[in-house]
């Protein structure tokens, strides 16, 4: 199962486009870093595409295992290529525990470390950018329910002797 690790993302970015580029992992998996996501898979919890004008997601890092000096270097890397670039970065605990056990401050082309700035990591939000496929799927549940027979003509099939 992994350990896995929640982050919240909160801030602004000047170019992005730019970090849609750098933060967007292929079929190939070539961009592959703890921030990237991947249109070609279901991420069930992840941060998906996080980029924006206006940052605000809260979701797994890219893959278990990953740490805080994994997220600090990354976006150490992220900062240097876009120096607008705005965040604060909310890291949780091992095993998707909601205690926030660092927080990354990102500007001026660069991210430091500090102590926690938050103590809990807030709940994942699957109504948020990036999680329409979660949206899709439950408008393809209700549509099977719209569609289904009413519970008083279930009928059942004829036996089958196996």
């Amino acid at each position: 199962m992994g350990n896995w690790r929640k982050v919240q993302i909160k801030g602004a970015c000047g170019d992005p486009a730019r970090l849609q580029e750098m933060i967007r992992c292929n079929e190939d998996y070539e961009n592959w870093h703890c921030l990237s996501w991947t249109p070609h898979a279901h991420v069930f919890f992840g941060l998906n595409d996080w980029s924006g004008a206006e940052i605000n997601a809260v979701g797994n890092l890219a893959d278990s295992e990953y740490g805080v000096r994994d997220v600090l270097n990354t976006l150490g890397w992220l900062a240097a290529a876009i120096p607008s670039l705005l965040l604060q970065v909310d890291v949780g605990a091992d095993h998707e525990q909601d205690a926030c056990v660092a927080t990354i401050f990102v500007f001026d082309g660069k991210a430091g470390l500090s102590p926690p700035a938050v103590s809990l990591i807030p709940p994942m939000n699957v109504e948020a950018k990036g999680h329409r496929w979660v949206e899709a799927e439950r408008r393809e549940v209700q549509r099977k329910r719209d569609n289904a027979a009413p519970a008083d003509s279930f009928r059942p099939g004829p036996r089958v002797d196996r």
